[in-house]
């Protein structure tokens, strides 16, 4: 007869299906992240009006909240990877997200520092997961360029 805390193990869904529902439920609300990024096009420089002024801060909003979106995209594929579900489907979904991240990056350079920062940690996560040695190097380096954003800024070492 199993004890108590057998039956609750027993009868909790594994990691995996967690994971993988919690994915299915992201996948729609990353389409709606693109679609909106998507139909505000980028804003050409130089442009000094009120309006542009707004697009251009929209673009910039939208631009970070895809790039967020495929780095939880990637934690989410992860955890299902580390609890036993990695299929190719899932790590190549991975891969793009890594690419799709970079691309973001290139894009977001424009907004540098204080509206592109949260990039970084979403270059490290396309850091981390990468396959490919050359999407690999590409998003360290992009990571490293924006980390130069903050030079002096050291939130990561306790002083001495």
């Amino acid at each position: 007869m199993l004890d108590c805390a057998d039956q609750v193990l027993a009868s909790a869904p594994s990691v995996e299906h967690e994971g993988r529902l919690l994915r299915d439920e992201f996948l729609p609300i990353l389409a709606k992240l693109r679609d909106r990024y998507d139909a505000i096009p980028a804003p050409k420089t130089g442009q000094g009006s009120e309006a542009e002024v707004l697009r251009e801060l929209r673009h910039c909003h939208y631009l970070r909240t895809v790039a967020l979106g495929c780095f939880v995209g990637i934690v989410l594929n992860y955890i299902i990877t580390m609890s036993g579900g990695g299929t190719f489907e899932i790590v190549e979904e991975s891969e793009l997200y890594v690419e799709e991240i970079i691309s973001l990056a290139r894009a977001a350079s424009r907004y540098r520092p204080l509206g592109a920062c949260a990039l970084s940690i979403c270059l490290a996560g396309a850091c981390a997961v990468s396959n490919n040695a050359d999407t690999r190097a590409i998003a360290e380096e992009l990571r490293l360029e924006y980390d130069k954003d903050f030079v002096g800024v050291d939130t990561y070492h306790l002083s001495k």
